[in-house]
């Protein structure tokens, strides 16, 4: 197996495709002018594809100023003024002009590497020898360019709201490997459906078994789309997803079984990772000499919940977050988990009706979080708003730091008041706060692509 991804790594160096140039890009002008160069080697066989799917730059890079903007740590008055980057420093106080050109760019890029894909495998003729190579490689493209573009709605365009007509303006939905083609906004609810049209295309192309939890499978795309539909608060359909993925990779980690006193206590691709992908651009921020973990979070873990000795690691100042699920020191995993999975399909069954099965749920998760005989299972014939109230409390403790994630819960459950929070910061003697509903839980788009393409910008 190792020999197969280190193949198709060394492929991918060798395949100079336009998109792996705009990744070195400075800026999104030279995103938008960069034009085709006829040295370049033009990728032509489902072999040339996955290599493109397997480089880099389709594992990583995934947005990070949601989670510079999240409620689970904070900095001190020293460790924000040391931050390199202006723009994190904005992200962290909610700037009104903060701007996050390379998040922008990176997805824009990875979506850009998918049409690619796309367009390229879909050419290939189909046989019998070939047709569950072509299906995977296919699949990937359309798994990859769903999951990015869903990626970019948590920043770039305003919350979904569950019944609402949804008619302002979302992405510029990018479907052709042309840069040519016009940037012109979609709006909201297109977006979704394009997104969500995408991950079921990669779902029915996609195999149920991969040689390394880089590649998307089949269980990968019922979970991204549980992701979605909980985003737009298709309860039913979110359980019916999550559910699919859970059918086909429900495997916890016994956290009884995992070193509380490890540097890092999870592995890379370990059995609850069901697909692996990375954010970029928070070292900065989350590097273990800056950030700390928020001090009511660490006192909602009760004495016997192994997560707060796991997941984080006394520092001079405060906590430090270590148990990331990318089996690194700084906070990057922005994958999908099978523990994500089980909380969709308990908060989800919970608000279509079943608290016992939601609750049941809770439990299974739980029992693999306490220590040995210590956890007793919640009563699954409790009130239905307790329920709703605790599976969202637990969601908040087990998926900090999991990119996106806490960003996403805040700007969908700010919609309904009992679940709404106001964010606040406090550096120098000076109050920063983030309201319910704040029109800087969208962030601008890059103000070099509103000049060139005449787009909408977000408003403020």
């Amino acid at each position: 197996m190792k020999k197969q991804i280190k193949k198709a790594l060394r492929q991918s160096l060798g395949i100079l495709t336009l998109s792996f140039l705009f990744a070195l890009m400075p800026s999104c002008k030279k995103y938008l002018e960069a034009k085709p160069d006829g040295k370049l080697t033009v990728p032509q066989t489902l072999t040339d594809f996955q290599a493109i799917l397997d480089a880099a730059p389709m594992s990583n890079n995934y947005p990070s100023a949601g989670d510079i903007g999240s409620d689970y740590y904070y900095l001190s008055d020293n460790a924000w003024q040391t931050i390199s980057l202006i723009d994190m420093r904005n992200d962290y106080i909610w700037d009104a002009n903060a701007a996050n050109d390379y998040d922008w760019l990176y997805m824009y890029t990875m979506i850009l590497n998918a049409n690619i894909v796309i367009d390229g495998a879909g050419k290939v003729p189909a046989d019998g020898s070939n047709l569950a190579d072509r299906n995977r490689v296919l699949g990937a493209g359309y798994f990859f360019r769903g999951y990015d573009h869903y990626a970019l709605t948590g920043e770039f365009e305003a919350p979904y709201i569950p019944g609402g007509d949804n008619s302002g303006p979302g992405l510029p939905l990018k479907l052709k490997a042309d840069i040519t083609d016009p940037t012109k906004r979609s709006s909201i609810r297109q977006t979704f459906s394009q997104i969500i049209a995408d991950l079921k295309t990669a779902a029915a192309l996609l195999p149920v078994d991969v040689i390394v939890k880089s590649r998307p499978s089949k269980a990968a795309a019922f979970g991204a789309l549980a992701r979605v539909y909980l985003t737009m608060g298709d309860f039913r359909n979110a359980n019916l997803y999550a559910d699919s993925c859970l059918q086909l990779s429900p495997a916890l980690i016994d956290y009884n079984r995992v070193s509380a006193t490890a540097p890092t206590p999870f592995k890379i691709f370990n059995e609850e990772v069901v697909f692996h992908n990375a954010s970029a651009g928070r070292g900065s921020v989350f590097s273990t000499s800056r950030e700390m973990a928020d001090t009511s979070l660490l006192a909602s873990y009760d004495s016997n919940d192994l997560r707060k000795a796991v997941f984080f690691k006394p520092g001079a100042s405060g906590s430090i977050f270590k148990g990331d699920y990318g089996g690194s020191k700084t906070p990057v995993f922005a994958g999908i988990a099978a523990d994500e999975m089980y909380l969709v399909r308990a908060e989800t069954a919970v608000r279509t009706g079943n608290v016992s099965a939601g609750i049941g749920d809770l439990n299974t998760l739980l029992a693999k979080r306490f220590a040995s005989n210590t956890f007793v299972p919640y009563n699954t014939g409790m009130d239905a708003d307790a329920a709703l109230r605790l599976v969202l409390s637990e969601r908040r403790k087990e998926l900090p730091y999991r990119s996106g994630l806490r960003w996403n819960d805040l700007r969908r459950l700010n919609q309904e008041p009992g679940f709404a929070k106001s964010l606040s910061r406090n550096l120098g003697g000076v109050s920063y706060t983030l309201p319910p509903g704040d029109k800087r839980y969208t962030f601008l788009i890059p103000v070099s692509v509103v000049q060139q393409t005449g787009i909408a910008q977000n408003p403020r």
